[in-house]
């Protein structure tokens, strides 16, 4: 990759602020965030977010709100692909930061850039649907107009931020990952692959052990085998993939 073009420092402390909206799961809130993260990282600025607590689901913490003195830190690891600035605010007050306005959200990406050349700071108030806007704002011009840009795609620009696990959750991940001797496997299961949008609605999509168990088994039968042989090739090799 090569970096081209100059996406604007953040030493002049804009902003780009991340609504509330109702509580979700992690990964669907990730999608939001980063997203307008990298938004951040392109007008050089800094992104706030709103705290986990408020935005994680309890469904998916034992049916408990995540601990209110928890930031972001403790999941991600946001960092600036150039440049050494922090990614994420300490805090949502606008001060005396200019408002960036427009009458679409592109012309407000656009009126965000141009502030952040003339070194002017800001606060941009994100949309509560800005993952949305992602289908074709990364092929405005100005989001072109920096970015580590790929060899191999001459015409496409990557991201400007990272957001890999923290180092927290690495030392988690490599402790457990130490007690199972590397004897492990793993199987991703969509929850609502096999449900309506209104059995989703009636949250008929459980998650204990069991449930799972019972909806693999269906969806993936043991192999008729034996102590030493199997039935067929195709059992075999489902006995041979079992977790």
């Amino acid at each position: 990759e090569e970096w081209h073009g100059e996406c604007g420092g953040a030493a002049n402390g804009s902003l780009v602020i991340v609504p509330h909206v109702n509580r979700r799961g992690f990964i669907d809130v990730m999608f939001r965030y980063e997203f307008a993260g990298e938004i951040a990282a392109r007008v050089g600025a800094q992104v706030a977010l709103p705290r986990p607590c408020d935005a994680l689901a309890k469904v998916h913490n034992g049916n408990h709100l995540v601990n209110c003195s928890h930031g972001w830190g403790r999941y991600r690891n946001w960092s600036r692909v150039v440049g050494d600035a922090p990614m994420v605010a300490n805090s949502s007050e606008a001060g005396g930061r200019a408002p960036v306005t427009g009458a679409s959200f592109d012309a407000q990406f656009r009126s965000a850039r141009e502030m952040a050349a003339k070194g002017e700071a800001f606060v941009w108030n994100l949309p509560s649907n800005v993952r949305d806007q992602k289908r074709h704002i990364v092929g405005l011009d100005e989001w072109q107009a920096c970015g580590p840009r790929y060899k191999t795609r001459k015409d496409f620009v990557g991201s400007a931020m990272d957001a890999g696990p923290s180092a927290s959750v690495v030392d988690l991940a490599d402790r457990f990952r130490a007690t199972l001797a590397g004897n492990f496997s793993t199987l991703h299961l969509r929850r609502s692959d096999a449900l309506t949008h209104k059995a989703q609605k009636r949250k008929r999509c459980g998650t204990k052990v069991s449930t799972v168990k019972t909806y693999v088994d269906c969806v993936y039968p043991p192999p008729r085998c034996g102590p030493t042989r199997c039935k067929s090739k195709a059992d075999a090799e489902r006995r041979d993939t079992l977790v």
